[in-house]
């Protein structure tokens, strides 16, 4: 299993759970589903950490 089938499985239990998703090969990832953040590798520790922090916050 992938991490693009992994988060189908997830959202089909859980269609609110927010994720992140970070890969090398978006061309490979596929479709994003709704509510999922991609980010392409690298990405900036700081700039996965704000956006954490803002889906754990929730919405204000």
């Amino acid at each position: 299993m992938n991490g693009d089938e992994l988060l189908r499985r997830l959202h089909a239990i859980a269609p609110a759970l927010p994720a992140v998703m970070i890969s090398a090969n978006p061309i490979e990832v596929g479709p994003i589903l709704a509510g999922v953040k991609f980010f392409p590798k690298p990405v900036s520790l700081e700039t996965l950490v704000d956006y954490l922090d803002t889906i754990l916050r929730g919405p204000d």
